[in-house]
């Protein structure tokens, strides 16, 4: 009977971590994604892994982890938002120097979540990132 039991509680927190609505703020908060496996060929090539760690309902980190590199660090605090299924991380505008005359912007990158995958595209390529 206590084998049963057991069994149980395994089965109900799988479905519960599984099951978790990663699109409410709350909820993603304290939540750490890894993208192991990229799509573009020079990526691949110098990253092991990059992570979003997200410290806030409005704050995510992005940390990489460098091939041949023992490393693993921090990139930076970005803001981020949740529409629905669409989260928006911000990245801020690049610092200007004296031979630049347009003055940069912040640009938005909008990814997906679905359950415990996001999905993030860019120009050329796309990162996919799992909820560990």
């Amino acid at each position: 009977m206590k084998k049963y039991i057991l069994h149980i509680l395994i089965a109900i927190s799988f479905i519960s971590n599984s099951c978790a609505d990663y699109t409410n703020p709350k909820i993603i908060s304290g939540t750490n994604w890894r993208c192991s496996s990229f799509t573009d060929a020079e990526m691949a090539q110098i990253y092991d892994y990059v992570e979003l760690h997200f410290i806030s309902e409005t704050q995510v980190q992005m940390w990489e982890k460098k091939k041949n590199d023992y490393l693993y660090q921090s990139s930076g605090t970005l803001k981020y938002s949740i529409n629905g299924k669409n989260i928006t991380i911000t990245i801020p505008a690049i610092p200007q120097d004296i031979t630049i005359n347009n003055p940069s912007s912040p640009q938005d990158i909008t990814a997906v979540i679905e359950n415990n995958k996001l999905t993030m595209p860019f120009t050329n390529y796309t990162m996919v990132f799992i909820k560990q």
